[in-house]
């Protein structure tokens, strides 16, 4: 276990660039490798190709129960796909769904698969084993085998019932303009397929499909370049509309992008070389590292991307709603990496997420499939079953308090303060300070890193959790009736008196800041400042006890305990983290 600020993989000169960078662009440091990143192993591996140079796999997808595939043959200069499937978690064998051209698109949803393809003659020279063009629609459940149009097609996606596609009506784009159409249909429906738009563009191109309930996605650009760089130095723009409606602008990119995946209110490119946000719901943008990266994916609150260097990469995972960044896999510490080389082609559904291990010098591969909830930091880390004098393991919880932090909980009042830790080290995006720290969440509180503050009793500084339970709630703690300055322990600052049953509490512990003894400011760092009156109110077990909000912590009066207990402090770190799906 390394300790902080070794684990931040740059110069401090160069953190000193990114806190100066932070305060004006919203962007996360790297995350920390822990010794326990990334140790708990559900991955599995669907298929695998380890011993033969004529195919590799590509583009996996999933829907949470099955995931589909392409497995890429080559044969002379001509190359096709065998599209195959697998039923997650009973692990049946692999379904073949179908032989399509090497350029044919998939998608699934719902145990639904459909595939699309150009139209060619054969997949391997000199036979005649042509492919038809078109889509088919295929319940991965009964096998059935429904075709939806014959046309050439470049790209299809699925959501529920709605299925879209990207039709190509060119001969030779060199010659002829590259005329496409979109096209979508509800399958729900009698209704037959709609038109969306017809594009005829000489020199640019459409591509990319995604279907999000009924609106449908899609990006063009402009300027002579290929598919694969979506137009990588040009204008591009992304684009929406429903069967029957206008089409609506909602993005666009002057410079290109080499990579995009849009759900839900995010869209999420690699511009630049590094992967970045962009919120529809507020308009917001911000950049996720400032790492080289490929290979981006996201479910609508999740992102993920690979980076790293010398052809070993980390598998990135990024949370919207908690502002959190954590590695999921990393090559160079998994001792089955050796044969993969690297992971590409990521999607993520329902919880699941699915990958390409794929070598640089060799066409061997292998799919993996993998839950989410098993690689989040919330996930249980396995027992070592050995100790280290510069972290501990704790049973109860299944995770691990190394270093300043370990440090931190046992000086600063440990079980009966913070409680068990409940994650690992992960990055975190400070909302007060617009800036990315090494974070972990314990029952009662957040310790964040600030290695500005390094060799001060500040470099573990911890979350105001308190006022963030009350935005969880909905609740705005300024608009709480405020307390008569003549009270007892009132405190400007918010306007709030600490009530009788809970300043002896609050006066008798805080941080060591090596004042001696317990001074105001210790205990202030430690709670804060007050930001309601003592009220009564139901907590998660259902009791009924006087409560009051501090700006870190929440506390209760429980007056039939014993005297040493008849103040608790809330679980506030496991109720947000109960809130996030954590």
């Amino acid at each position: 276990m390394h300790s902080h600020y070794h684990t931040v993989q740059r110069p401090i000169t160069q953190l000193l660039m990114w806190i100066a960078i932070l305060a004006t662009v919203v962007m996360l440091l790297p995350p920390l490798q822990t010794a326990h990143a990334g140790s708990v192993a559900d991955q599995t591996k669907i298929h695998a190709n380890e011993t033969t140079s004529t195919s590799t796999f590509r583009d996996p997808h999933t829907d949470g129960e099955y995931a589909l595939w392409h497995d890429l043959t080559r044969s002379n200069s001509i190359r096709c796909s065998n599209v195959e499937a697998v039923r997650l978690g009973d692990r049946e064998d692999v379904i073949q769904l179908g032989r399509v051209h090497n350029g044919a698109v998939a998608a699934i949803d719902d145990g639904k698969a459909i595939l699309g393809s150009h139209e060619v003659s054969g997949c391997v020279a000199g036979q005649s084993n042509g492919i038809p063009g078109g889509v088919r629609l295929i319940d991965l459940e009964t096998g059935a085998v429904t075709p939806i149009t014959g046309a050439a097609v470049q790209a299809v996606d699925i959501d529920g019932d709605v299925i879209a596609w990207l039709e190509n009506d060119f001969v030779n784009p060199a010659i002829e303009p590259d005329v496409r159409s979109l096209w979508v249909q509800d399958l729900a429906t009698d209704e037959p397929a709609t038109e969306i738009e017809r594009y005829e563009i000489e020199d640019g191109g459409v591509q990319l499909l995604h279907v999000d309930g009924q609106r449908v996605f899609w990006v063009r650009w402009f300027g002579a370049n290929t598919i694969d760089t979506f137009g990588q130095g040009d204008l591009v723009e992304v684009m929406a509309a429903q069967a029957g409606q206008v089409p609506d602008l909602i993005a666009s990119f002057d410079g290109g992008l080499a990579e995009l995946a849009i759900a839900g209110e995010l869209i999420v490119t690699i511009t630049d070389d590094r992967p970045q946000l962009h919120d529809l719901s507020s308009g917001e943008s911000r950049w996720l590292s400032d790492n080289s990266a490929s290979d981006i994916a996201t479910d609508g609150r999740y992102v993920f991307w690979t980076e790293g260097e010398d052809r070993r990469v980390q598998l990135i995972g990024y949370d919207w709603l908690t502002n959190s960044r954590f590695i999921l896999w990393d090559a160079r510490s998994d001792s089955d990496a050796d044969d993969a080389g690297t992971v590409r082609d990521i999607d993520i559904q329902d919880g699941t997420l699915v990958w390409v291990h794929g070598g640089y010098n060799t066409w061997m591969s292998s799919t993996h499939a993998a839950r989410l909830a098993n690689h989040l930091p919330s996930a249980r880390r396995v027992d070592p079953g050995t100790t280290n004098p510069n972290w501990t393991y704790y049973s109860e919880s299944g995770h691990y308090l190394a270093n300043d932090f370990r440090n931190y909980w046992e000086n600063n009042g440990g079980l009966s303060v913070f409680g068990y830790p409940l994650t690992e080290e992960f990055d975190y995006l400070s909302p007060e300070t617009g800036s990315a720290h090494a974070a972990q969440m314990t029952e009662r509180q957040r310790f964040e890193w600030h290695p500005e503050n390094a060799g001060t009793p500040y470099a573990v500084l911890l979350g105001r959790l308190g006022e963030a339970i009350l935005e969880a709630q909905g609740r705005d703690w300024t608009t709480f009736e405020k307390a008569d300055p003549s009270a007892d322990h009132y405190f400007e600052a918010t306007g709030h008196a600490i009530a009788p049953e809970f300043y002896d509490y609050w006066a008798s512990h805080g941080l060591d800041l090596g004042y001696g003894g317990v001074s105001f400011e210790e205990s202030v760092a430690l709670f804060g400042y007050p930001l309601s009156e003592s009220m009564l109110e139901t907590n998660a077990d259902g009791d009924t006890v006087l409560t009051q909000y501090f700006e870190r912590a929440v506390f209760e009066y429980h007056p039939d305990n014993p005297a040493s207990s008849q103040v608790l402090l809330r679980r506030l770190g496991a109720e947000l983290m109960e809130s996030w799906g954590w």
